[in-house]
């Protein structure tokens, strides 16, 4: 995902708020999934991807419906703002969930790359 600017938070925002509140994580989900997978298209073609855009968490979220403005004390939308804002301090904590999944599968678990290790510290 490319870095994040305002915009992209509010217009996830939105997209969450259009949605039924039960479906809000997954579709957040769903949308950090497609703006990594926009942004490495970007990156590896030199094009913006035809359906979720350039990278950016904003242009995976406006293929989608938009709430309409809210005023900023809208609890519902602050509600939105804290779900798209806790995913992404999560995101930035532990880094992003696929591409661990896809470091584990090319490397191998630590505890399958122990045995590997030749260096002389890994034997203490």
């Amino acid at each position: 995902m490319r870095p994040l600017r305002p915009a992209d938070v509010m217009a996830a925002a939105r997209a969450l708020l259009s949605a039924p509140s039960d479906a809000r994580p997954e579709l957040l989900r769903r949308m950090m999934v497609e703006a990594d997978m926009a942004d490495s298209y970007r990156r590896r073609l030199g094009r913006v991807h035809r359906i979720w855009g350039n990278g950016t968490l904003a242009s995976a979220a406006l293929v989608r419906p938009l709430a309409g403005w809210q005023k900023p004390d809208d609890s519902d939308l602050l509600e939105c703002l804290a779900l798209v804002t806790d995913a992404l301090l999560v995101r930035d904590r532990i880094g992003h969930p696929l591409a661990q999944d896809m470091q584990r599968r090319t490397v191998g678990s630590s505890s399958s790359r122990a045995g590997a290790i030749s260096s002389p510290q890994s034997a203490q």
